[in-house]
C-alpha cells in the first residue's frame, strides 16, 4: 500500500474516544548552578525531586533532570526542557513557584539559575543551527487498537521487514511501546513513541512525539497531515496483523 500524506482513511467504528493535541516548541532550558550546605546534600536532593516533580507535570514541561559534578561532589546541575517561554514565564510567575522553590533554597548556600535558549543541535550527524528549533508535538490517545495481543505486536515489530520504509532507530521497550524515529520524507528528523495497553487479547496505541515544523504550513494544518499519515499507516498494521504469524 502507498502512502500519502494528508490522506483520509476510514476510522474503524469501534476504535475508542481520541484527544488531538498539538503545540509548536521552541526549545527552551532552564538550569540550576547548585552547592548545598555540607553535609545538607542527601536532603538537598530529596527537596530538589520532589519540586521538579511538581514542576514538570506543568503545562509545557519536558523532562527535567539534576546531574552532580563528577569532580566537584558538592556541585549540583539541574536542567528542565520547556516546549516555550511562556510556559517559563507561567511556571515561575504562580505563587506555588515561590513556595515551592523555597523548600529547596533552605538546604543550599549558594544557587545560580539561568535559562537556555537552543542555538544549534547536532544528532546522528546532523546538524541545525537556525536560532530556535521549531516542532510540532502530536499527542493522540487510541490512534489504532490492533487485533492482537502485545507480545504478539511486538514480535512483529522485532520480526523486521516492517512495510513502513521512513521508519528508522526502533527502541523496543516491552511491554510500554516503541520509540521511533523517521528519517526522509516530510517528517525528516521526527521522535515520537506509540505506547501500547493490552486489552482482553487486543492492544490499544497511543501516540506523542515532536515533529518538525513546516515552512508556510499552520500548526492545525500540520497536525491533520500527521493525523492523516499515522491513522493510515496503523490502519495497514492492523490488516497486517490480523494475518500475520512469526516465522519459524
Amino acid at each position: 500500500m502507498s502512502i500519502q500524506l494528508g490522506a483520509t482513511a476510514p476510522v474503524p467504528p469501534d476504535r475508542p474516544p481520541t484527544t488531538l493535541k498539538g503545540t509548536t516548541m521552541n526549545q527552551l532550558y532552564t538550569t540550576g548552578t547548585w552547592t548545598p550546605y555540607a553535609g545538607r546534600e542527601d536532603a538537598f536532593v530529596e527537596a530538589w525531586t520532589e519540586f521538579a516533580g511538581w514542576a514538570s507535570s506543568r503545562p509545557g514541561a519536558g523532562v527535567l533532570s539534576l546531574t552532580r559534578d563528577a569532580r566537584e561532589p558538592g556541585r549540583f546541575v539541574s536542567f528542565g526542557a520547556w516546549r516555550t517561554s511562556e510556559a517559563v514565564r507561567a511556571w515561575k510567575g504562580g505563587p506555588e513557584f515561590r513556595e515551592r522553590m523555597a523548600h529547596v533554597l533552605q538546604h543550599v548556600a549558594e544557587f545560580q539559575p539561568t535559562e537556555l535558549a537552543v542555538i544549534a543541535t547536532a544528532d546522528q550527524g546532523a546538524v541545525t543551527t537556525d536560532g530556535a528549533t521549531t516542532k510540532v508535538h502530536y499527542e493522540k490517545n487510541g490512534i489504532a487498537t490492533f487485533d492482537a495481543p502485545t507480545d504478539t505486536v511486538f514480535e512483529y515489530m522485532s520480526a523486521g521487514g516492517h512495510p513502513h520504509a521512513a521508519f528508522r532507530s526502533h527502541r523496543l521497550d516491552p511491554p510500554r511501546g516503541i520509540e521511533t524515529r523517521m528519517i526522509g520524507g516530510a517528517f525528516d528528523g521526527a521522535r515520537f513513541t506509540h505506547a501500547y495497553t493490552p486489552l482482553d487479547g487486543r492492544t490499544r496505541v497511543d501516540l506523542e512525539g515532536d515533529f518538525p515544523a513546516m515552512p508556510g504550513m499552520s500548526e492545525a494544518d500540520e497536525l491533520e497531515m500527521i493525523d492523516g499519515f499515522f491513522t493510515m499507516v496503523f490502519n495497514e498494521d492492523t490488516e497486517t496483523l490480523r494475518t500475520w504469524t512469526p516465522a519459524g
